[in-house]
């Protein structure tokens, strides 16, 4: 599929519940005006600020798939429009257009049980920066085969995987932290449960695993 999406014969269609589809993009969208690969490269690295920033030319390459020395001379071509910045010692490229809403963010405490292939855990994983996710657990979240684990983010921080199954009449969500939870982060998983019951129509009846099992 690879050289199909290349040559522009292939891109990804509507979703059917779990089941990806793939379509041609003329027959989906309809015509539209080429832009120049240059440009076209630069505005994609724009994007991904918006969306992932602040972020390297590593991390930028790691998302796209392009070499290191190509993105590297991707960010040199929009460098008027980026800003270095320091976040808790790592440094990194943001949009200067996008600073003001960066800074005026406060640091919220809230626990999310993300999907599979996340878009935030799939923004976090080239970073290997470690208050998003430890090395150590790198495995258990992104494995070899190209696979994404729902995650557990606790306070913008990757803590644990999840999954779930179907019980008869109620969806178990089976929990797996990498470290014993307190109190408060049992509380505010289980709040997400309730989210979750609602979003599935059923009952959600929660299971703690051990810390860092690999079973997932």
């Amino acid at each position: 599929m690879k050289p199909s999406a290349y040559r522009g014969d292939l891109c990804f269609g509507p979703g059917q519940g779990k089941t990806v589809t793939f379509m041609n993009p003329r027959g989906w969208i309809g015509k539209w005006q080429p832009i120049e690969p240059k440009l076209a490269l630069q505005e994609i690295a724009r994007r991904y600020l918006r969306a992932y920033g602040p972020a390297t030319a590593d991390d930028f390459a790691f998302w796209w798939g392009c070499g290191k020395t190509l993105a590297k001379k991707l960010f040199q071509s929009i460098e008027e429009e980026l800003e270095e910045v320091e976040v808790e010692g790592w440094r990194a490229f943001a949009l200067r257009a996008t600073l003001p809403l960066i800074q005026s963010v406060e640091p919220a405490e809230q626990i999310h049980l993300l999907p599979l292939f996340d878009a935030y855990t799939i923004g976090a994983a080239p970073r290997g920066c470690e208050p998003l996710l430890a090395q150590a657990y790198k495995r258990q979240v992104f494995n070899l085969q190209g696979w994404t684990f729902a995650v557990i983010l606790i306070n913008g921080s990757i803590q644990g995987v999840w999954r779930s199954t179907i019980r008869r009449s109620q969806t178990v969500i089976k929990v797996n932290l990498f470290s014993s939870p307190t109190a408060p982060i049992r509380k505010g998983i289980e709040t997400e449960a309730e989210r979750l019951s609602d979003l599935f129509g059923k009952k959600v009846l929660l299971e703690y695993e051990s810390p860092s099992s690999s079973q997932f």
